[in-house]
């Protein structure tokens, strides 16, 4: 009877009573149990403990009527092991989806395993482009590098305006990716970027680089001077002609072989008027050299770093060059030592960060309060991925994605999941779009907004009070 008004509801209690009441997560994750202690172990156990921290709250519900438990498997921080036991996961029908790994290497294998099986896979930590492109069941809650470039293109073009650009950054690392992504979409947004510079990792002396950004600034602010001496084409002057310069002051110019300012004889778009026209023009290089005079005409440079010790090297050069703009950097920035020890460098620096806790808020306290009595110690960053990305797949499969099918529409329609660390926007790209942007400033580092650079999104305004 497809007409009857009880067919939409009836087939609502049909999808519940079909649907699995008991499920598994299975959980890939270094936790090292046959090695030695080291920083791997630690990031893995962190991670383990805010997923069993999450299962544990989400079986206090009542309410909820699917219980889930966890299927857990020791990574040791080895593809081929990870890609074994991923095997052995969706061999098992009880297990919906998988949290982990976390290290790109190992998800990159097991991920190849869970998409072929159709097993949604969520990383919580893993930023390598590319990842989530394996499939549809693979997904990142963890921003990958392309994101973190676009992230700061549009915080730079569409919420603070900056029409003029530069980039510096190291060639041989993963903070290329950052800047290429970077220039796409400043270019993509109409922004100029008048110089990319790149340098060796390790590299102290960045003078060569900042010379080179600082001429092509020096150059873009100087004002053109036109010359009417010698020989000129009449092609030329028919075009200044065309650009409204009375013919009398054209000749006025050629008879005493004059040498004017551009925006003297055009006016303020002067600049764009002989690009336009193709004008061959000359420019005062009298201050280009010279670090008296500031650059002023670049509005922002983009520096990713490979490290926190990169900050005090890039941060003091900027400086020292008479660059008068904002530096925006990438998450490496967000190190408070680094930046307080070269605070006279760094201060106002503005850079992307896949975390920022509110630890100002209730309900982040009384979490760490409740862990901490759980575990008897605080949680810690790594803690929170963990945490965060498994409550975000039980809430999806408490409202009834318990099927592997189920949860692979919930989490590719996931549009705003509120964390401790961070927000979660997924989508048709499977990966993570959101990112806080922060602010070192006055010994305080504060969040000034949020960006979601998903495919076709726009830029999101949110201005933010938050300290760190």
């Amino acid at each position: 009877y497809p007409e009857n008004r009880f067919g939409e509801r009836a087939a609502e209690l049909r999808a519940r009573i079909i649907a699995k009441s008991n499920v598994k997560l299975g959980v890939l994750l270094p936790l090292m149990k046959h090695g030695e202690p080291s920083p791997v172990r630690d990031v893995g156990n962190e991670v383990y403990e805010g997923v069993q921290f999450a299962v544990e709250r989400y079986g206090l519900d009542s309410a909820r009527r699917v219980t889930v438990t966890l299927e857990t498997r020791d990574t040791e921080r080895d593809p081929s092991v990870a890609t074994a036991a991923a095997r052995e996961l969706a061999d098992d029908r009880d297990v919906v989806g998988i949290l982990g790994p976390v290290f790109s290497p190992e998800v990159t294998s097991a991920a190849a395993v869970a998409n072929a099986r159709g097993l949604p896979l969520v990383t919580p930590t893993a930023n390598a482009n590319g990842i989530a492109a394996t499939g549809k069941y693979v997904f990142q809650a963890n921003p990958d590098y392309d994101v973190r470039g676009r992230a700061m293109a549009r915080y730079a073009v569409q919420q603070r305006g900056f029409s003029t650009l530069a980039v510096l950054a190291p060639s041989d690392t993963y903070a290329k990716f950052l800047a290429e992504a970077f220039l796409r979409e400043a270019a993509r947004l109409g922004a100029r970027v008048l110089s990319t510079q790149w340098y060796q990792r390790g590299t102290s002396d960045l003078k060569p680089q900042l010379a080179s950004i600082r001429r092509a600034g020096m150059l873009d602010g100087a004002d053109a001077r036109l010359s009417f001496g010698g020989k000129v084409r009449p092609a030329t002057l028919m075009k200044f002609a065309g650009l409204g310069v009375p013919l009398k002051r054209i000749d006025s110019l050629m008879n005493r072989s004059s040498v004017i300012s551009a925006r003297q004889l055009l006016g303020p778009r002067a600049r764009a008027l002989l690009d336009s026209m193709e004008i061959p023009v000359v420019y005062d290089e009298s201050r280009v050299d010279s670090l008296e005079y500031p650059v002023e005409s670049i509005d922002a440079i983009y520096a990713p770093i490979s490290g926190a010790e990169e900050i005090g090297i890039v941060s003091s050069q900027v400086v020292y060059f008479h660059f008068q703009t904002q530096v925006l950097g990438s998450g490496e920035w967000n190190s408070f030592a680094e930046l307080n020890a070269n605070r006279r460098y760094a201060d106002g620096v503005v850079f992307e960060s896949d975390t920022f806790i509110d630890t100002a808020g209730g309900a982040y306290a009384s979490f760490a309060d409740s862990f901490a009595a759980r575990f008897r110690k605080k949680p810690t960053k790594n803690t929170l991925f963990g945490y965060d990305t498994a409550d975000m797949i039980l809430r999806l499969i408490g409202d009834g994605a318990s099927t592997r099918e189920a949860l692979e529409k919930a989490l590719t329609g996931l549009r705003d999941y509120r964390g401790f660390h961070s927000r979660i926007v997924l989508g048709p790209d499977r990966v993570n779009s959101a990112l806080t942007v922060l602010r070192y400033e006055q010994d305080e580092i504060r969040e000034v907004a949020e960006v979601n650079a998903g495919s076709g999104e726009e830029g999101e305004r949110h201005e933010g009070d938050g300290k760190r």
